[in-house]
């Protein structure tokens, strides 16, 4: 599993390393196994990321293959 966290920076992190949304596909599917097997995704979004940024987010990652993807929130205030 493989864990990306986005915010409102342009800047994203996919288990705890930095990227940006343009290396974020590239990144994504040099994680495929060796029998080309897309990762699953869980996304954290902060509080502060709008939803079209959570849709790009989104799309990019599924433009790269991954099938598997989820949202992870956080509950409270």
């Amino acid at each position: 599993m493989t864990g990306v966290q986005t915010c409102a920076l342009p800047i994203f992190f996919i288990e705890d390393q930095p990227t940006t949304i343009e290396a974020l596909g590239p990144a994504l599917e040099a994680r495929k196994t060796e029998d080309g097997k897309a990762p699953v995704v869980v996304l954290m979004p902060d509080r502060t990321l709008d939803v079209g940024r959570m849709v790009q987010v989104m799309d990019t990652v599924r433009a790269a293959g991954v099938d598997r993807l989820t949202v992870a929130a956080k509950n409270g205030r």
